[in-house]
Order: structure tokens, then sequence, then C-alpha cells
């Protein structure tokens, strides 16, 4: 201290000592010694950072008789870019240690001892206000990109970024996570090998799994990578490997139609959401098929999404819930083993009748009792003409349900009696014709009436009354065949005599032939 006293001295009397030579102003004198102070406050701090005479270790603090060189210390780390805080704490804490052993490696890169252990002793003190080495002098992989999912036998690309000191040898080992062990095995990148640049890597994987690929990068000429780990900057990045057979890029996030709420033959305009769910771009062209209607995408970016729009994709004819299947078709080349067809979506869409619509038959049947035909299907309430055999028909009782679904008639008598298969039309009054349906007439007797006359013992008269009465083999009563002979009169009657077995009561009637039984009628045996 006294030496810049006396350097304080010294120079008021050389900044006085001309006052009786010349003329100097106070204020210019003033000014003079406010440079001066300014230096020598200079020259204090420095002392202050530069002269470590204490141990620092983990929990040291200003306050504990070190002459500030905590905060000496912390000024130093934090030039340097080890210690990132605002301004000295005075305080040693987890993060001075931490930023100590960063000070403390990059000084053993360059040769210099130090303890390497967090702490400052004899061996850090001496070369504290010496060259300290920049931070920035030290290797860093600050980036490493690419996909995280692949086939197997697909090759993926992974993209380094390396920062280091200009001049440096730059070396690589990736462990692909097979078996190359932890550190891996020397790898050159596709780019070339400069520092500040990045290297880029290839690799396919022949099994399906999880793989923990590790990318290590070293100065050649200062580190040996596989006994000394410090010299190395290190990442690492997962990747899913699965079979061929499981992984499809591209996914159908969502299919919207248009109409929402479409009528009966409105042609459907389909909007479908797809993204490439992986990190690979796909070039190929796919087709997204909706009910058969398909529009070509030639290629999907990784991780892109897009809208594909199928005009005019579909329609149904008749009215109903509908379940649709919208799926993505890749070109047989993709996977020839699993086949083209990819990820599929499936909804439903309602289609719904209205007046101007025509009437559709779902169903039909047939009563041979009544000849009471029941049509089912949509849209019924407007019919008002039965096209039966392609030929307008008149038919009694017609009665429409009042949602449509359902439209009963009479068959006229001549047509009943024509048994077999017929065509029905029914048509609307805005003359909108139905789809054409089987209408099937029962080709089995059809027994109207049983009646029963008693004459004597053996002689007790069955007259049938019915329809295709000609075709009948067998007659039954009470459910069994019964023996008798019979007759088919001019009028399509049948007669016969009832066997004596009978015995008085009720009883039910049943005819057979070729084309089953008719239907059972009741009758009554007075004697």
């Amino acid at each position: 201290m006294k030496k810049y006293l006396f350097g304080i001295v010294l120079v008021l009397s050389l900044v006085i000592a001309p006052l009786t030579t010349s003329a100097v102003t106070i204020a210019e004198l003033q000014n003079q010694i406010a440079a001066l102070m300014a230096q020598l406050a200079a020259l204090q701090n420095n002392r202050s950072v530069c002269q470590f005479t204490h141990d620092l270790s983990l929990g040291d603090g200003d306050n504990d008789g070190l002459s500030g060189e905590v905060t000496a210390l912390q000024r130093i780390l934090i030039s340097g870019g080890y210690l990132r805080v605002a301004k000295p704490t005075g305080w040693f804490g987890k993060m001075t240690m931490n930023a100590v052993k960063q000070w403390q490696n990059a000084n053993a890169k360059v040769g210099r001892a130090v303890s390497g252990n967090g702490s400052i002793n004899a061996s850090d003190r001496g070369i504290l206000c010496g060259n300290i080495p920049d931070s920035s002098s030290s290797i860093s992989i600050s980036n490493v990109s690419g996909p995280t999912s692949l086939n197997v036998n697909q090759t993926g690309t992974w993209s380094v970024s390396v920062k280091g000191p200009s001049g440096t040898n730059l070396n690589y080992r990736v462990a692909w996570g097979e078996y190359d062990g932890y550190a891996g095995v020397s790898a050159k990148p596709v780019s070339v090998n400069l520092v500040n640049q990045t290297g880029t890597f290839t690799h396919a994987y022949s099994n399906p799994g999880t793989y923990t690929i590790r990318f290590n990068v070293y100065d050649y000429d200062k580190c040996d990578p596989t006994g000394n780990s410090s010299c190395v900057a290190q990442a690492s990045l997962t990747v899913v490997v699965g079979s061929s057979n499981s992984v499809q890029p591209i996914v159908i996030q969502d299919v919207k139609y248009s109409p929402a709420s479409p009528k009966v033959n409105e042609l459907i305009t389909t909007t479908v959401t797809i993204t490439n769910s992986s990190l690979n771009h796909y070039n190929l062209p796919f087709k997204v098929n909706v009910q058969g209607t398909t529009v070509t995408v030639p290629s999907l970016l990784a991780r892109e999404w897009k809208t594909v729009t199928v005009p005019n994709a579909f329609s149904f004819s008749e009215p109903g819930t509908k379940t649709l299947n919208t799926s993505i078709i890749y070109p047989l080349s993709y996977d020839p083993a699993q086949g083209n067809v990819g990820d599929t979506f499936t909804n439903t869409l309602t289609f719904t009748a209205d007046s101007t619509s025509n009437p559709y038959i779902s169903s039909v049947s047939y009563e041979k009792a009544s000849h009471k035909v029941t049509v089912w299907g949509s849209n019924l309430n407007g019919v008002n003409a039965v096209y039966i055999d392609n030929t307008l028909t008149i038919v009694n009782d017609r009665i429409a349900d009042s949602d449509g679904k359902k439209f009963t008639f009479i068959l006229p008598a001549d047509i009943a009696a024509i048994a077999g298969n017929h065509s029905l039309i029914l048509m609307n009054v805005a003359g909108l014709g139905s789809n054409m349906v089987t209408l099937s007439v029962n080709q089995a007797p059809y027994i109207r009436s049983v009646n029963y006359s008693f004459g004597t013992a053996s002689n007790r008269d069955i007259v049938i009354v019915g329809e295709r009465l000609d075709k009948v083999n067998a007659i039954y009563v009470d459910g069994g065949q019964i023996s008798a002979g019979y007759s088919i009169g001019d009028n399509g009657n049948m007669q016969f005599l009832l066997p004596t077995s009978i015995a008085r009561g009720s009883h039910t009637m049943q005819l057979g032939s070729v084309y089953g039984r008719s239907n059972s009628a009741p009758f009554l045996v007075s004697n």
C-alpha cells in the first residue's frame, strides 16, 4: 500500500509543480486527479482478483476471512464462460464447484497441472491469474437430428452438428446400439470432417427393437476416447425399429363428407386429412381410396399434413346408415409381402329420402291365404301405381304408412292364381319408379274352405274349395296322412270320402303337393 501512496504523492507533485511556471485552471487539475484515481482503482481491483492465498472449496464464503477470494474466483469463471450467473455472489456453492471443474478440465487439456476435483488448491492458484483457457476451446455437440422410428432394413440418416476450436482434428465414433459397445466404432461421416460443420451418418437395422445411438466426437491429437471419456463430446438418440409389415408411414387423421346429411342418389364429395407419421420423406406416389374412387398423392414430406379432396366419390340409391371405408393404397413396390392396402378409416353416413326421391323396395312378402302383399322400403307413402310383370295393375286395399317405410295391397285373384315369380315395381305421384323386385306367389295348394256332409256312416263327403287343387298329391287330417281317393270337379273344387277312422269332432285339413303343403283349414265332423 505504501507503493500506491507514494505514487499518488509523486503524481500530485508533478501536477501541482507546473502551477508555478504556467497557468493551470482548477478544473483541469481536478480532471487530472480524477483520471489518476481511476487508474489507482483499477490497480487495486486487479490486486484483489489476482492474489489467491487460500484453498477454496464447497461451502466457503467471503465472510470466512478469505479476503474476497470467492468473489474474485467467480469473476474469473464468469468471464471465461464457465459460471453462468449475472454477477459474483461471494458464496462457493455447487454451481461454482461445477464451474471450477470445467475450468480445471479446460486447463488439463492444454497440459496445465490442476487438481481436477472442483476445489481450488495450490496447483490451481498458480495459474488463476495467468492465461485462462476459454470454455469455447472445448469440443461440443450442439444438435443431433434424424429419425426416431424405422422399418427393418430401412436406411436412416442422422446429422451431428459439432462446434470446436479452429485447427481441431475431429474424429467420430458411433455406437449404433447393436453389438458395438458403449463407445462404438470409428465412423467417417458422409459430409466433410471439419469443425463447426454437420457430420452425416447412415445406418440400417436388420432386426426390430429399440436402439440407443451414441455419437462421440473428440480431438484425435489430444484425446484417447477409449481411456478418457472427459475429453469426448457425447450425444445420444433412441430409435424404434419395427417390422416392415407393421409400420405404415401414411396415416388417415380425419374424413369429412359433403353434404353431411345427404339424400339418396346424391353424390358425396369426401375430404381426407392425412399425415406422414415418420421422420422420413415418402417420395413414392400413393392413392387415397374412398369407396372405390381414388385420388393420387405424388409424395408426402416427413411429418407433413395434407388435405385431399375426392370429388363425387360415391352415392347410395336407398336410404339408411351406411358403413364407409377410406384407405391408403401404396404402390406394390413399397412392401410386396404386405400388399398395397395401408391405413383404413371407417365411419358411417346416413342417407335419407324426400318427396322427390324414388320409392325404394328393400323386401316384399306374400300371404297366400289373403293374397296380401306387404312391401318394406322407403319413400313409399307417395305410391299411387303398382306394376306387376311390367303391367299397370289395379289392386285393392292400398295402405301406406305415414313414414313411407311400408306399403300393402291385395293381389288380384287372377294373378294369385298364376303360381310362380312375378316382377313388381311401384310408382309415386311424381312419376318416379322404384327398383324392380321379385314377387313370389306360392305354388302350393290353398284351401279356402272345407265342407263336410253326412249321408251314411260310410258315405261322408268332403268338399274343398280353394286354389291350385289340381296340384294335390296327398291329404292330411290333424297332421297325419290319410288314404282317400279324390276327384277334381270342373269348378276346380276337390271332393273325396272321409274315412270312417276320423271320429266326430273338430279337425284340421292340409293338402300336400310337390310344391309343399297348403295352409291348414279347420272342419267339423258332426256325426
